[in-house]
């Protein structure tokens, strides 16, 4: 029996021995096509159509035309007139007398009876044949890398000033809400308790509000009975998530403070903020703090006087009856 290692190993020698096999065939057709290729460059009538006397014209025209398409931001003409002036330039220096030359020396009978200098003459022809070739085309990939630079950077610019102008827009959008979102509490009737306490939320801006944060923090409260609570027995804010706050839209949020004072009241000093962001910007979270005292409206209920955040004063003293 013949393990399967051995079986492997015939195998791979099987396929070695075919690649080379095609790779020498492959060897003596390239050999054929580049002949044919020679022997079609060598042409009379080719190497007169790509001669020098019209081909430097052609060839500074095609290369001019280019640089000036990259310049004017027209790449893809850019890139089409550099290929065509690669393309042009190869056929020129293919067909060029300086190669012709080389090519005839090889062909001479001295030459060709002595082997190392024929095979010094083949070396030089094919050094300067395929030299010139690799030379053409880099130069050409240059001007074309060089054009895609051009291009990139045109891109890229435009990019960031679509992203200032997109930037701009955004914090002007967070900027209208912001200056005309509105928070003021309701009036409070003349028999109303803290469970009454609520507040109107009005969105003034064009920007639509996401879910927000709404927060009530009573300071102190005082009711016509002579019952005084202050910030200590109060308690922390109450806080509530809320909805879609769409633009120019409001809402009403209850206070639901964690102390229950039943009315009628005398005062109310509380401090209300908002945490909010836009639906399309939802990382920029901002909030608005606002501060309301109570004041006594002729029908015996309550309206609200908006206060400074920074003072430490207690806008209830001395308001009990």
């Amino acid at each position: 029996m013949v393990s399967r290692t051995a079986v492997l190993y015939i195998e791979v020698l099987v396929l070695v021995a075919c690649g080379l096999l095609i790779a020498q065939d492959m060897k003596v057709a390239w050999r054929k096509v580049a002949a044919a290729g020679m022997s079609f460059f060598r042409r009379s009538m080719v190497r007169g159509f790509f001669h020098w006397h019209y081909s430097g014209h052609f060839i500074a025209a095609l290369f001019g035309v280019g640089v000036a398409m990259a310049i004017d931001h027209r790449y893809t003409m850019a890139y089409g007139f550099f290929v065509a002036c690669w393309v042009w330039s190869e056929c020129f220096w293919l067909t060029s007398d300086f190669l012709e030359k080389k090519r005839k020396l090889i062909t001479n009978k001295k030459v060709r009876k002595n082997a190392p200098l024929l095979k010094q003459s083949i070396s030089t022809l094919v050094f300067w044949q395929w030299g010139g070739v690799v030379i053409i085309s880099v130069i050409t990939a240059f001007f074309i890398s060089w054009t895609n630079g051009i291009h990139q950077d045109v891109v890229t610019a435009q990019r960031e000033a679509e992203k200032g102008i997109n930037t701009a827009k955004l914090e002007a959008d967070r900027k209208d809400t912001f200056d005309k979102l509105t928070v003021t509490p309701i009036p409070l009737g003349s028999q109303d308790g803290t469970k009454q306490i609520a507040v109107s939320i009005i969105n003034a801006g064009h920007a639509e509000i996401g879910q927000h944060l709404f927060s009530c923090e009573l300071h102190s409260l005082h009711s016509k009975s002579h019952l005084i609570m202050e910030r200590g027995s109060i308690g922390g804010p109450t806080t509530a998530f809320l909805g879609l706050l769409g633009g120019d839209r409001g809402e009403t949020a209850d206070c639901n403070p964690a102390v229950e004072m039943r009315g009628p009241l005398a005062c109310v000093d509380m401090e209300i903020s908002l945490e909010f962001a836009l639906t399309d910007q939802p990382n920029a979270v901002m909030t608005k703090w606002y501060r309301f005292s109570t004041k006594p409206n002729p029908d015996g209920g309550l309206g609200w006087i908006q206060q400074s955040l920074s003072s430490s004063r207690d806008y209830c003293y001395n308001t009990s009856p």
